[in-house]
């Protein structure tokens, strides 16, 4: 049979049964909404405060999601350094698995980090994924018994057209919804209800759904999290959702419940959007390393770090991670995953390199006054930093790193010696590393530069 012929048989179909009219999803971005819950936003908060921002809480996602790309199992012994790194960070939250059956390699790996996590970091609030099923939740109930800190991300998935492919009507979903809450509560589990697809659902769904799920959840609904799966949120439907958001809760009485974004990277927007449902009424985020995850990733950990700290910088608000930690937070996950920490990315292994002369020439000249200028030192090593990053190496536990190639220049070329040999070299000794490097089609490596130093 042709394709066009099957493509005439399928739309025939749908139009006997619905009409001639396909579901679509809502578009919060610039749909109107028919039933007046919530207006398309003109002016938005496009960045949390300081305040808001000492309280944002990090959710690690990086044994669920940021998985999602590389799509392996690493070992548990592997899982528990990167927790270890991630809990030195100050991170107190991870999803460290979804539900695959009983008795599965998934369910003996997840079972093993639950009891090693209780035994080695007791503050570590382990999320387990869990959608809508009676067993998912029984099987909750055994994991909290190794762990009692044990938490669920209980999710489902709302977006019209997914309910329309699954043949979901909008009653099974709130009575499956109702039934898996409850049962957590009964079992005393605490609750992270997940909407899927909460960018793609119309608003008079989303409010029926927090509604069942508060009702159900009851004081074990701690969290709500809201998701943009597809990620196909911008920034203006993602602060008219979470203003939306808070205020059915407000109106629940229930505004001690903590919103949470989860988000995906297909647009680009994933950290920008995350900024903004944090200015709107969302006081957690959910991060994977190196914004890693299925299609075009996740919410990047390093890429939110970073913004958190910019927003802090200069205030009185403390900040709510150890930024000298991140660094050991990256290359853990790299070992977890058997990569390198890519070059290329915000706070990545590139972040504090420069090879360019027009930049570390006005840097060499400070680092020569902060040498000779003690007194001053913190404020001269601020103002180097601010040169050509908006980083100084040292908040984030790194090292400058400068790579020598044609187009470096002499004070560049002699402030590589300052930093990494302690030498202060002649303009004649720098002239003759850097007629070398112009012969070169590659940067010096650090030997050869040495090398160098010691022929001139």
């Amino acid at each position: 049979m042709s394709t066009q012929k099957v493509k005439q048989e399928l739309f025939a179909k749908i139009s006997e049964l619905y009409d001639e009219t396909l579901p679509h999803n809502f578009d919060w971005d610039n749909e109107r909404d028919k039933d007046g819950l919530t207006e398309v936003e003109k002016k938005i908060l496009t960045e949390p405060t300081p305040k808001q921002a000492s309280e944002t809480i990090l959710m690690d996602e990086g044994l669920r999601d940021a998985l999602g790309r590389v799509k392996i199992v690493p070992d548990v012994d592997k899982a528990m350094d990167y927790l270890r790194a991630i809990y030195a960070l100050g991170i107190r939250r991870s999803l460290i698995g979804l539900y695959a059956g009983r008795g599965t390699i998934t369910d003996q790996r997840i079972q093993s980090i639950l009891s090693q996590l209780h035994e080695e970091m007791p503050e570590m609030v382990p999320v387990l994924g869990s959608p809508t099923m009676v067993e998912a939740v029984e099987w909750g109930k055994e994991c909290k018994k190794i762990n009692p800190n044990t938490g669920m991300a209980i999710f489902r998935g709302t977006a019209p057209l997914r309910m329309f492919a699954e043949g979901w009507t909008v009653e099974q979903i709130k009575n499956d919804i109702r039934k898996s809450f409850a049962l957590a509560a009964k079992y005393k589990i605490e609750i992270y209800g997940t909407i899927e697809h909460a960018t793609q659902t119309p608003p008079w769904f989303i409010k029926e759904i927090i509604e069942v799920m508060a009702e159900a959840g009851g004081a074990y609904l701690t969290t709500l999290i809201i998701t943009d799966t597809a990620g196909v949120a911008g920034e203006r439907g993602t602060a008219r959702l979470f203003k939306f958001v808070q205020k059915i809760l407000t109106d629940l009485e229930r505004a001690e419940v903590i919103i949470k974004i989860h988000n995906h990277n297909d647009r680009g927007l994933a950290v920008s959007n995350a900024l903004v449902a944090l200015a709107n009424g969302a006081k957690m985020v959910g991060i994977a390393p190196w914004g890693d995850g299925e299609r075009a990733g996740n919410c990047s950990l390093e890429a939110m770090a970073a913004n958190l700290y910019y927003v802090l910088r200069g205030s009185r608000e403390t900040v709510p991670f150890e930024p000298q930690k991140l660094w050991a937070v990256s290359k853990a996950y790299g070992q977890l995953i058997g990569e390198e920490v890519p070059e290329m990315g915000v706070l990545a292994g590139n972040a504090f390199s420069s090879c360019f002369g027009t930049h570390l020439a006005a840097e060499y000249k400070v680092e020569r006054l902060i040498k000779e200028l003690s007194d001053a030192q913190k404020m001269l090593t601020t103002m180097k930093n601010a040169i050509h990053s908006p980083w100084g190496t040292a908040e984030w536990g790194r090292k400058p790193k400068i790579v020598v190639s044609a187009a470096t220049g002499l004070k560049g070329i002699k402030l590589k010696a300052l930093y990494d040999l302690g030498l202060d070299l002649t303009d004649e000794q720098a002239q003759k590393i850097y007629d070398v490097a112009c012969t070169k089609a590659a940067p010096l490596t650090n030997e050869e530069f040495k090398n160098l130093i010691i022929k001139t």
